[in-house]
C-alpha cells in the first residue's frame, strides 16, 4: 500500500539506527521494486547520507540492485570499496549482479577477489559468473588469479565456473587434476564448474563422476548434469543417456543423490522412458526420518508430472521421544554451549524454557562429543553459518530421529541460534547462527539461543571450517 511505503520511506530518515535499518529491510527484501520504484530517489539520497558502517546500507544496496539502473553502478562500487563492514561490502557485491557489462564493475569485482573477507570475495566471484563476454585480458587475469592462489578453492569455485562458460575447459581440467582424489571438497568446486563447459567431453566427464562412490562427488556431478540437461534436452539423442544417469542416482537411495536426480526426472521428456514409474518405485523404498529430504524431492517431482499432490508425508517426529525433565533441570534455564572452532571460541546461551526439547537434544549431542570435528557445511555470506551434521557432514545427515519444532519468542536477528529443518517437526542435529536479521524466518524455525561472545569468530567462519570441540556449561 502507498501509505505503508510512505511510512517506511519516512522511517529511513529516523535518527535511530535500528529504525532506519528495519525500514530499509523492506526495500531490500522485496522480490520486485514495483511498489516503491518511483520513490527510488529518496533511497539514493538516504544511502548517500549514511555513515560507511550504518547497517541500513546493507538493505538499501540490495534495493538499488533490484532496480537495475546502471546509473547506480558507481554508487554500488563506492560501498564495495569503502565500507568497513564486511556485510555491507557483501551486499554491494551481490547488488552488482546483472551489471557486469560495465567494465568498471568487472574490474572492481576482480579486485575484490583479494578482499580480506572471504565472504565478500566469494560474493564478488559469484557476481562475476554472470559475465556473458570478457576481453582476452580479463580471461588471462582470472586464470592468473587462480594460478596464484592454487589452494583457495572457496574463491576459485565461481571463477572456474565463469572460465568454463568462456570455453576454458582445458584450464578447468588442469585445475581439477592438481587435486588428489582424497581432497573431495575442493574437487567438488571444480566439478560444479564443469557444468558450464559447453563441450561433449564435459558432459561425458560429469556422467562418469555421477557414478562415483563419494556421495559429494556424485551429487555435485548430478547437479551439474541437471543444469546441462536444460540445454541438451533439445537433442533427442541425449534423452536416453541422461535418463540412465539420473535413474542411477535415484536408485542409489542416497539422500544427496536422490535430491539432485528427482527434480531432473520430472521433465516430460523422460516420461516415455518410465520416469513416473521409477519415481514411485524408488519412493516406496525410502523411509522416515532418514530419507525425508529425498522423499520430499520425489514427491515434488511426481506432483510436477501429474499435477496432483502425491501422498503427503506424515510427520516424522518420533512420538516416543520425551523430555528428561531432570536432565533439563540440571542444565538450568540458560546453559552455555561453547564451540571451540578453527577460528576461535564462540559462546552461545541456550533457552531451556523456550525450547526445552531442542536444548536438551543439542546439549546431549555436545556432551557425547558428537559435534567434535564437524564442519560448518553451509555458509551463506551475510545470512547464516550452518553446521551440526555429525552423521554425514554434508548437510543431508541427521541423528536418526527428529524432534518437534519449538517456535519461541526470540526473533531471528544477528547472532541468534536456530535449528535447521525441512518442515515442521523435522529438526534433528543441525543448527545455524545468523549473520544479520532475517525476520522472514520468525515463526518458521526454532530459535533457541544467541551468541554471548565470539560473534567476530562467527563472522570469520567459512565453508568447511570445523568445530574442534563442543561442550556445555549448566
Amino acid at each position: 500500500l502507498p501509505t505503508a511505503v510512505n511510512h517506511l520511506l519516512a522511517a529511513l530518515k529516523d535518527d535511530r539506527v535500528g529504525v532506519r535499518r528495519n525500514a530499509a529491510y523492506y526495500f531490500g527484501r522485496n522480490e520486485a521494486a514495483t511498489p516503491w520504484a518511483e520513490s527510488a530517489p529518496i533511497l539514493r539520497t538516504v544511502l548517500d547520507s549514511l555513515p560507511p558502517s550504518d547497517p541500513t546500507a546493507m538493505h538499501l544496496l540490495l534495493a538499488l540492485g533490484l532496480l537495475g539502473d546502471q546509473g547506480d553502478n558507481l554508487r554500488l562500487l563506492g560501498w564495495l570499496r569503502n565500507s568497513p563492514d564486511w556485510r555491507i561490502r557483501t551486499n554491494a557485491a551481490v547488488s552488482t549482479t546483472g551489471r557486469t557489462a560495465d567494465l568498471r564493475i568487472r574490474e572492481s569485482l576482480l579486485d575484490a577477489l583479494d578482499e580480506p573477507s572471504t565472504h565478500v570475495a566469494t560474493s564478488a566471484a559469484e557476481s562475476l559468473t554472470r559475465v556473458q563476454r570478457s576481453e582476452p585480458s580479463e580471461v588471462d587475469a582470472l586464470k592468473g588469479w587462480v594460478r596464484d592462489h592454487p589452494t583457495d578453492w572457496r574463491r576459485a569455485g565461481p571463477i572456474l565456473a565463469l572460465l568454463g562458460r568462456l570455453g576454458e575447459g582445458d584450464f578447468l581440467n588442469d585445475w581439477l587434476s592438481a587435486w588428489p582424489d582424497e581432497d573431495v571438497i575442493p574437487r567438488t568446486r571444480g566439478i560444479g564448474a564443469l557444468a558450464f563447459v559447453p563441450t561433449p567431453d564435459a558432459t561425458a566427464k560429469l556422467m562418469e563422476l555421477a557414478s562415483s562412490s563419494q556421495p559429494r562427488i556424485r551429487s555435485m556431478a548430478l547437479n551439474g548434469l541437471s543444469r546441462r540437461w536444460r540445454v541438451e534436452r533439445r537433442d533427442p539423442r541425449s534423452h536416453a543417456p541422461y535418463f540412465q544417469v539420473f535413474k542411477g542416482g535415484l536408485e542409489t537411495g542416497d539422500p544427496s543423490a536422490v535430491f539432485a536426480a528427482a527434480p531432473a526426472l520430472a521433465d516430460s521428456a523422460f516420461l516415455p522412458l518410465g520416469s513416473l514409474e521409477l519415481l514411485m518405485t524408488e519412493y516406496g523404498k525410502l523411509s522416515l526420518p532418514e530419507d525425508l529430504e529425498g522423499m520430499q524431492a520425489i514427491q515434488r517431482a511426481i506432483s510436477a508430472i501429474t499435477g496432483q499432490e502425491y501422498e503427503a508425508l506424515t510427520s516424522p517426529a518420533d512420538g516416543e521421544r520425551v523430555l528428561d525433565w531432570e536432565a533439563l533441570a540440571a542444565l538450568g534455564p540458560h546453559p552455555k554451549l561453547i564451540l571451540e572452532t578453527e577460528k576461535g571460541t564462540v559462546t552461545l546461551v541456550l533457552d531451556s524454557e523456550g525450547a526445552p526439547q531442542t536444548v536438551q537434544t543439542i546439549a546431549g549431542f555436545a556432551q557425547e562429543g558428537l559435534y567434535d570435528g564437524t564442519p560448518f557445511h553451509r555458509v551463506v555470506p551475510n545470512f547464516v553459518v550452518q553446521g551440526g551434521d555429525f552423521a554425514r557432514q554434508d548437510g543431508f545427515g541427521g541423528p536418526g530421529f527428529t524432534i518437534r519444532s519449538e517456535f519461541t519468542q526470540t526473533p531471528f536477528r544477528r547472532g541468534v541460534l536456530g535449528m535447521a529443518s525441512a518442515g515442521k517437526d523435522t529438526e534433528g542435529s543441525q543448527f545455524f547462527i545468523m549473520h544479520s536479521m532475517a525476520p522472514h524466518l520468525d515463526g518458521g524455525y526454532t530459535a533457541f539461543g544467541w551468541v554471548e561472545s565470539g560473534m567476530d569468530v562467527v563472522d570469520q567462519l567459512y565453508a568447511e571450517d570445523r568445530v574442534l570441540t563442543a561442550r556445555v556449561e549448566p
